[in-house]
């Protein structure tokens, strides 16, 4: 066999090579993590259907639900030593998970906040938020000024034990919203509820 057909065969090699690394790389983040790998291959094929300019989402810093009059500020939290979602510091704010997506980012973002009644009789934040319905508006306003606007679509009450995949995870390839707080008897032995009270919203596309 020549060179010259031993060059052509090694240059078609790398370049069958060269294509298939970004499918060999989605591979892998499918086995990692299939939301990952999904909104890759919805990116992909949007780019290769034509232009598209995604919004660029900011951090989250208030929340508006004007249904129960509720506007806070939202701090960032992460994992706390007990490995559960962090609380807000501040007793007047909400507070949203910095390990998941942010707002309009597909995927769920969480947003967890106080419930009950402080030493001084001051109310938590989120003591109104078992008053929310189906089609009720939330909003939420990120440092870059932008608004995402979510629906809620759901409330469900959780005992410690439930699993709280749902809230933190989702496989549709949408943009979510869930809000945690407490609900139920306050045990002084744990000092925690019995319950936790979540809010599931979608956004809404404009």
């Amino acid at each position: 066999m020549s060179s010259s057909l031993l060059n052509k065969k090694s240059a078609r090699f790398t370049i069958l090579l060269i294509l298939l690394v970004p499918i060999i790389s989605l591979g892998i983040y499918r086995t990692i993590s299939p939301s990952i790998a999904s909104t890759a291959n919805t990116y992909r094929k949007q780019i290769n259907t034509k232009p598209v300019v995604l919004p660029i989402y900011g951090i989250p810093v208030k929340l508006l639900i004007p249904s129960i009059s509720l506007a806070i500020n939202l701090e960032s939290v992460g994992i706390a030593s007990n490995g559960a979602m962090d609380v807000p510091i501040g007793r007047n704010n909400g507070a949203w998970f910095n390990l998941g997506p942010r707002p309009g980012e597909i995927g769920s973002s969480v947003i967890d906040g106080h419930y009950g009644f402080w030493i001084n009789g001051e109310p938590a934040v989120f003591n109104d938020l078992n008053k929310l319905n189906k089609g009720n508006l939330i909003r939420v306003v990120e440092n870059n000024n932008m608004v995402v606007s979510f629906v809620v679509v759901d409330l469900k009450i959780y005992t410690p034990s439930q699993s709280d995949k749902n809230i933190f995870a989702s496989t549709d390839n949408l943009s979510h919203l869930n809000i945690i707080t407490c609900q139920g008897i306050w045990n002084p032995d744990n000092k925690t509820y019995s319950s936790r009270l979540v809010v599931f919203a979608n956004k809404i596309n404009t």
